[in-house]
């Protein structure tokens, strides 16, 4: 899994005499720099052991909290891309922490692709004579009111299976009752 070291550059100077704080990301022997945006002065950084000991000011509580986040942000932005594929490109993890670039997640399946699958696989059942014939044509007529429905209420022909909400339900559920011609 991935690895985050926090460093201090301490080459690197600002006008307040703080030095810049960087994370090393760790991943299969490959490993990249990125900035935090934190800076902190080398003897603090010296004398709370890298942010590791008992902090008492307030500054290093709050550059603590935010390397924190940073930490569980690439580690978020690191599972969605071993997701994708398990050999993860630093550069591109690099790229997403930075806003560089925006990680597209793979589509998943629609309302009625899931409706379609379930009505093959339904019809199957069917032609073996495990199910009747009329159970088959009730559910290619939920898919029809499905359609009717997202049609009347989203103005879509279809919708990813993952934008369903109660919302969507309650407002489902109003449509069946009170507006389906079909009862």
């Amino acid at each position: 899994m991935l690895k985050v070291i926090f460093y201090q550059k301490s080459d690197r100077v600002n006008k307040n005499g703080e030095s810049p704080i960087y994370a090393r990301l760790s991943y299969n022997d490959k490993q990249i720099s990125i900035s935090t945006g934190q800076a902190i002065s080398k003897e603090r950084w010296a004398s709370i052991n890298n942010l590791r000991n008992q902090l008492k000011i307030e500054k290093e509580i709050v550059i603590k909290n935010l390397l924190d986040l940073f930490q569980l942000n690439a580690a978020k932005k690191f599972t969605e891309l071993f997701r994708i594929d398990p050999e993860v490109n630093l550069q591109l993890l690099k790229a997403e922490l930075t806003g560089k670039v925006k990680i597209d997640q793979p589509a998943g399946p629609t309302i009625i692709q899931i409706m379609d699958t379930y009505n093959e696989f339904f019809t199957k059942r069917v032609n073996t004579g495990e199910r009747a014939p009329a159970s088959l044509q009730k559910y290619k007529r939920a898919k029809d009111l499905l359609l009717n429905f997202m049609s009347s209420s989203y103005k879509k022909e279809d919708m990813p299976a993952s934008e369903i909400s109660s919302s969507f339900v309650f407002k489902l559920e109003q449509f069946l009752k009170y507006e389906n011609n079909f009862k």
